[in-house]
């Protein structure tokens, strides 16, 4: 059974869009599977991990005012641990080799420590990482076998997660080309460029009677809705 998933790279890069000892941009939008540092226990950083999918974490454009978060705990200081070998048999974990890009250390999602905090305890400028998309469906593959001992694959959840990951994908493009040449910590520019996206997103597309996010949403009309998409995002910030 243990077979059926996936396994760890053993290039930790594949496993992460972002990582950064400080934080992130603030411009990136809230994913499942973001990592944050969250405070100080006993002289130690305490990290956690943002446990619900995009849709449910989130109350219109914004994200809800509490979040379910995993604590990310230290599995080793002294190495990465990257590969298959180091996690194979350890199914209530997700694997975070070398997520503060040091070279020394492994860290991992713990599926068994799980709670709520105020959305306020996770502000983006205390974001450290965020997931690749192979680092999501790992993390999604692994939570379903944690709670099931099923393990979909991961083309499964790719298809599943398609619109979701593509409507991200838009808003970073959209956020990143209204930011250029700006400070990218600006929040409130930030938050408003958000705000103008998720408008357009329900805007009706031209001839249609759906809107943009429902088309986006059907594979026969998604790469249309791309690229209705981005030519808005050129129109506007070009």
């Amino acid at each position: 059974m243990p077979d059926e998933l996936e396994s760890v790279p053993d290039n930790p890069e594949l496993l992460y869009d972002d990582r950064n000892g400080d934080h992130i941009s603030c411009a990136l939008p809230y994913n499942q599977g973001d990592i944050f540092r969250c405070g100080r226990i006993e002289g130690h950083e305490c990290f956690v991990m943002l446990f619900m999918h995009p849709c449910t974490m989130r109350s219109g454009v914004g994200i809800r005012e509490h979040q379910t978060v995993i604590k990310v705990t230290q599995r080793s200081s002294k190495k990465v641990l990257a590969g298959n070998a180091h996690w194979v048999r350890d199914f209530k974990v997700m694997p975070l080799p070398d997520l503060l890009d040091d070279g020394k250390s492994a860290y991992q999602g713990d599926f068994m420590s799980i709670w709520t905090l105020p959305s306020s305890q996770l502000p983006r400028t205390e974001r450290i990482a965020q997931l690749s998309q192979l680092g999501r469906r790992i993390f999604q593959q692994r939570l379903i076998f944690h709670l099931t001992r099923f393990a979909p694959s991961l083309d499964v959840l790719a298809e599943a997660c398609r619109p979701v990951d593509a409507e991200i994908e838009l808003q970073a493009e959209w956020v990143a080309m209204g930011m250029r040449h700006k400070n990218s910590d600006q929040l409130s520019l930030i938050e408003k460029l958000e705000n103008d996206f998720d408008e357009f997103l329900r805007q009706k597309m031209e001839g249609d009677d759906l809107s943009v996010r429902d088309l986006l949403g059907k594979d026969e009309y998604a790469s249309e809705a791309q690229k209705y998409v981005y030519s808005e995002i050129q129109r506007r910030f070009s």
